[in-house]
């Protein structure tokens, strides 16, 4: 489609078959052709993606340590800054909205989990760096199944860690 990436990361969908790409400094959005629709705003190094129930689109900027909300067409509604978590962000990446509605974060480089609401309210945080089981070291991909588990990958311990949605640990 002539659409040159500098330092693709990562993806996702909605259900119009709009396809969303982090790339360098910035996410474009394509149709599922791969046409490209458009593109957000100005981020640092954006990280992950996720279309919320409502439709609008998550993003993490791991390079100034801050959450996104988006319209479907990539118009920012909201910015958070962390100011109001415990430690603040450091190098968010994965996000992921559960089937109740919470937010959750992977705060990649405070080795933890993050939950919150979608206006931005902290609700709790789970994990701490280490190699046990309920520990972490760099999460950064998050999915949720239909009941609410989280599924969590880490980059150093290779490993992927499941909890429930209160963070409790599962397997």
């Amino acid at each position: 489609n002539g659409q040159i990436f500098h330092f693709p990361r990562f993806t996702a969908a909605n259900d119009a078959s709009q396809i969303y790409v982090s790339d360098d400094r910035e996410v474009r959005v394509f149709d599922e052709d791969g046409t490209y629709i458009g593109r957000s705003d100005w981020i640092i190094f954006p990280g992950g993606i996720d279309v919320a129930n409502d439709g609008n689109v998550w993003v993490t900027a791991f390079g100034e340590n801050t959450i996104r909300k988006y319209t479907s067409s990539l118009q920012l509604l909201q910015k958070f800054d962390g100011s109001n978590i415990p430690g603040g962000l450091s190098a968010p990446h994965g996000v992921e909205q559960g089937p109740s509605g919470s937010l959750y974060v992977a705060d990649t480089l405070n080795h933890r989990i993050l939950r919150m609401t979608v206006d931005g309210t902290f609700e709790l945080e789970f994990g701490l760096r280490g190699t046990s089981p309920g520990e972490f070291s760099a999460p950064v991909g998050l999915a949720t199944d239909s009941e609410g588990h989280l599924f969590v990958s880490e980059t150093w311990n290779k490993r992927i860690q499941v909890f429930s949605p209160d963070g409790g640990y599962l397997t």
